[in-house]
């Protein structure tokens, strides 16, 4: 199902149980580095730095100064002001002590596109691969995923089994930021559907599916060759779907 995205309004706000997730293209052009380089933090900057391709500094460059960009139009403050804190397994947040107001948030990136989520109050995650065709896909699962994933995943046709092993890895991956436990939680512990047709849903945590219960699973489309997925904290949502500047027309 495709995703419809929007030119955001000039005026942004973040009402509760909203989620606004916003698609980023990260090819940026030359010109464009220097001055969104120059949002970005010390550390971020040192960070960018790391990569060997200049094609890669950039995108990193790009969807780090378009998170800060973004937060930055909610807040009503430049972006080269936006302050964050980290949690023991590295995810940001908000410094709270400088920044009132409780947005949570998450970003995630593949290859030339970017994902941003925001909403408030509620625990979120937002993941984007880009869809490859690996010939190991098979074993991959076996070492992450459930049991009962795996059997639905080898039941695909081979077709269509790249794009199955996505959604559920997306999906996954999504929820493990939400909680911000980085890898410290096994993939294989809980089970996410992801064959076409079913509903996203986390269908238990642990065993629990109680706790399941607790989160909704969405299935985000940025584009050709790509798969997203956001998870969110309750189920009673809206979702609005921004995409920034620069995108190439379809």
């Amino acid at each position: 199902m495709a995703t419809t995205w929007k030119s955001p309004p000039e005026e942004l706000q973040l009402n509760r149980g909203e989620v606004h997730i916003w698609r980023l293209w990260l090819d940026i052009l030359p010109r464009e580095v220097e001055s969104l380089q120059a949002a970005l933090s010390k550390s971020e900057t040192e960070r960018a730095e790391k990569f060997h391709f200049q094609k890669d500094r950039n995108r990193f460059v790009a969807a780090h100064s378009y998170t800060r960009w973004i937060l930055g139009r909610y807040l009503k403050l430049p972006p080269e002001q936006i302050l964050f804190t980290f949690n023991e397994y590295g995810k940001p947040e908000l410094d709270h002590i400088n920044h009132l107001g409780a947005f949570k948030f998450n970003l995630s990136h593949s290859d030339s596109v970017g994902l941003f989520a925001v909403t408030n109050e509620m625990r979120l995650g937002v993941d984007v691969e880009r869809i490859m065709y690996k010939d190991n896909i098979e074993e991959i699962a076996q070492r992450f995923f459930s049991a009962e994933e795996v059997e639905q995943l080898l039941a695909q046709p081979a077709s269509q089994r790249g794009e199955a092993f996505f959604r559920c890895w997306t999906r996954k991956e999504a929820y493990i930021k939400a909680i911000g436990g980085g890898m410290s939680i096994p993939l294989n512990q809980f089970e996410v559907t992801f064959v076409s047709g079913v509903p996203p849903q986390i269908i238990q945590i642990g065993g629990d599916r109680s706790e399941a219960a607790l989160w909704a699973l969405h299935h985000i489309h940025p584009g050709e060759e790509y798969v997203g997925a956001l998870a969110v904290e309750g189920q009673a949502i809206e979702l609005k779907c921004f995409q920034s500047s620069g995108w190439p027309e379809s």
